[in-house]
């Protein structure tokens, strides 16, 4: 299975299956998430194809493309996925355009500061594969402004991933995944 079908099926059955983002849902089901698999080698790469797709989507309307997923290949570590955040941030802020969007690092070991690695929140940004999620920045207020208890998410979605017990992202994809999370939510 490829990098954007493996990333569909996770956003599928983990983020909207265990309502992790309340938000995901519409841009998966109206497809105006823009996915690619980057077949970068250096970071420096990868840097510019992530500043492909904000131009791409700087010129596109967030009816036709809402948010965009850029996937890696597994040889990326968490800590270069953090660099290369730190490198597009300042890219962005330089070209005054950190305001219109926002990044979000999702990786197979990704791990808050603050938790142990085998903490359940720690699956919140858990994916498959290494990824930035590039977000509108006017979407992600709207989104929040039309969404009660917003501050509860983060709270919600580490008592859920507490009560599966989710061990290792590849969980997602078995079988029975999604008859086993149904009783949680």
């Amino acid at each position: 299975m490829n990098g954007v079908k493996v990333t569909k099926l996770w956003i599928e059955r983990f983020v909207i299956g265990l309502r992790l983002c309340p938000f995901a849902r519409y841009s998966f089901y109206d497809d105006t998430i823009y996915y690619e698999s980057s077949n970068a080698t250096k970071l420096e790469d990868c840097l510019n194809d992530l500043l492909s797709i904000v131009q791409k989507m700087d010129k596109t309307s967030s009816k036709n493309l809402s948010n965009a997923f850029v996937i890696f290949n597994a040889s990326y570590s968490f800590f270069d996925m953090l660099d290369l955040k730190e490198y597009l941030d300042s890219h962005l802020e330089e070209n005054e355009l950190l305001d219109q969007f926002q990044f979000v690092v999702f990786h197979p070991e990704f791990q808050f500061a603050d938790e142990e690695f085998h903490a359940s929140g720690n699956f919140t940004n858990r994916s498959p594969l290494p990824m930035i999620h590039i977000l509108r920045e006017d979407e992600v207020a709207q989104a929040i402004e039309k969404t009660e208890d917003v501050d509860r998410i983060p709270y919600r979605n580490k008592e859920v991933l507490e009560k599966i017990k989710i061990k290792k992202i590849s969980e997602v994809f078995e079988d029975r995944f999604m008859e086993k999370i149904n009783t949680y939510i």
